[in-house]
């Protein structure tokens, strides 16, 4: 349920490569989602494709995962779950596997 007149919005957007598209499929509904669930579980969940059209590497796919929540403090936990496991995915992945993160709130109620 809903307390706060205040909607706060955490996406991040991936640049995944092709070549790893499966492998992060997977990742992401095995390690990635599960983790922000985990971290804030009455947050709000949708990944969305972004239009192929829009990229300018056609090598590339990329992806808006966005997480709503009510409240600054769940904001920072969804960030803090993130930015961990991205920085791992980076690590891991180098450059087949990018993203930026971005932290909103609404302007109106």
């Amino acid at each position: 349920m809903k307390t706060s007149l205040m909607t706060y919005l955490y996406n991040t957007t991936f640049v995944i490569s092709r070549a790893e598209l499966e492998w992060w499929l997977v990742w992401y509904a095995e390690v990635y989602e599960p983790a922000l669930r985990g971290a804030v579980p009455e947050a709000r969940h949708e990944l969305y494709a972004i239009d192929e059209s829009l990229s300018p590497d056609p090598s590339c796919l990329s992806f808006s995962s966005q997480w709503a929540c009510d409240g600054a403090l769940e904001l920072g936990r969804l960030r803090d779950s993130s930015s961990a496991l991205c920085s791992g995915l980076v690590q891991d992945k180098g450059e087949a596997c990018l993203f930026f993160s971005t932290m909103m709130k609404s302007v109106r109620p």
